[in-house]
Formats: structure tokens, sequence, C-alpha cells
């Protein structure tokens, strides 16, 4: 019997394992991310604290984690925008599952969790997300959820000499 997996929004109190997990996504795929490994481990644990504070304290923020027999596997973060002009959108800043626990539809089931969240606990109408083109599954991925591709980068992501483009997606969220 498999696991049962639980989505949940990350508590300051998980702070410790959420940096573990994000070291680890890090790690795991270094092309996908746009800080390296070595440099969010420079990071304390103090600023993962704060970090989680911060997001819970602001309405149209939020890091939900997806956990499995008392491990965090994946997480998804969210930052909306508190100026006045830009306050309707948010973006997803990060979006991982590790990879022993891909093609599982935890995926899946983080994205459904944030997209519910964001229609039924937020105001906010614009939704986007960077994706590195190191994955040709991703942008299939982010389709079926309704984002639609709104402008490509080129160069946008270095790791040692290879260089990788980015594509900006958007959902809109109607209210």
């Amino acid at each position: 019997m498999k696991d049962q997996v639980v989505i949940r929004e990350a508590k300051v109190e998980d702070a410790p394992r959420t940096r573990e997990l994000l070291l680890a996504l890090l790690k795991s795929y270094p092309e996908a991310y746009l800080p390296t490994w070595e440099e969010e481990k420079k990071r304390g644990l103090e600023d993962e604290v704060t970090k989680l504070g911060e997001l819970n304290q602001r309405p149209t923020s939020c890091l939900f984690v997806a956990e499995t027999a008392g491990k965090l596997v994946g997480m998804v973060i969210c930052h909306g925008h508190e100026k006045e002009r830009i306050r309707h959108q948010a973006t997803v800043e990060r979006f991982g599952v590790l990879p022993e626990y891909c093609g599982r539809g935890i995926g899946t089931l983080l994205t459904e969790h944030l997209l519910n969240w964001v229609k039924d606990e937020t105001e906010i109408l614009r939704l986007d997300l960077w994706v590195i083109l190191s994955n040709p599954r991703i942008i299939p991925f982010y389709e079926k959820f309704g984002f639609k591709k709104e402008a490509r980068l080129k160069k946008t992501c270095q790791v040692g000499s290879q260089f990788y483009d980015s594509v900006i997606m958007t959902k809109w969220f109607e209210r």
C-alpha cells in the first residue's frame, strides 16, 4: 500500500525540513533553480525561519509542502505583491518534487492545491511562473493546468558552460 500524500502549508517549525528539502531539490536539479546549492547552503536556518514567518503573514504568499510517511518530498512557494498596482499578481518562485517521488502525482497535487488556494483564498488575478527549459516535460505539465506561454527569454540561466532559455507562463483567474 502506498503512503498517503498530504499537501499542507509549511509552518515555522518546519524550517529545518523545508531547508533540507530545498537543498535536496537544488542538488537534484541544479539547472532548474536560480540559486545554486552552494548559495543556498550559505543561508542559515534563521533565514529559513524568517522566510517562513514572512510567507505565513502575507495573504497572497505561501509555501505548501507535500509530506508522505513523515518526510517532506515536494514544495511550492508563491510570492504575492503588496504594492497597489501589482497586488493582483503573484509569482511561483520554487516548485519541485524529489526525483525518487516523481511520477506519483505529487506535482499535480501541489499544483491543484496552489491553484485552489489562489482561487478560493486570495484576490490574485494573475499567477506567473518562470520555467527554465532544461526539462522538456515541464511546459505541457503547466499547460494542462491552464498556464499559457507569454514570453521566451534567451540564455537566462547558466550552469557551468551551458546556457538555458526560460519561458514565462501565466494563468489568469476570473473573479
